[in-house]
């Protein structure tokens, strides 16, 4: 064939993780050669949707052979929390199952502790 173009990386779904619990309207459009955009397609109206849950960690408090990661969940639906480890970072985050999850104040401050490890862990908490 000739003249004719091949299109590369087109997107035919993608994941909306929304910021916060609200209706929202989603709309797309096509860009060609990423600088010409064309009309927008139809929007789609999602009903309430509910957001993630705002986690913040704390700087991680090593004693003795454990470490205690204090955090806080402050938005979207709390439910149960897990603590993701990884030894180096872009390698892939493992669960860690022994650590152990405290309340500290109801619905919103929560600690895991856990076994001290290397002398360099990353962690993330994690909410279904």
């Amino acid at each position: 064939m000739t003249n004719t173009f091949a299109l590369g990386n087109l997107v035919t779904n993608f994941t909306f993780t929304p910021g916060q619990a609200t209706n929202y309207c989603l709309e797309a459009r096509v860009v060609l050669f990423t600088e010409f955009p064309l009309a927008w397609g139809p929007f789609k109206r999602l009903a309430t949707v509910t957001g993630p849950p705002a986690i913040v960690m704390a700087a991680p408090v090593v004693a003795h052979n454990q470490v205690q990661l204090n955090f806080t969940a402050t938005a979207g639906p709390l439910s149960t929390f897990h603590l993701i480890q990884a030894d180096v970072l872009g390698q892939v985050w493992i669960t860690n199952g022994e650590a152990v999850l405290t309340t500290n104040i109801l619905g919103s401050a929560y600690r895991f502790t856990t076994t001290n490890g290397p002398a360099k862990r990353f962690y993330k908490v994690q909410s279904p």
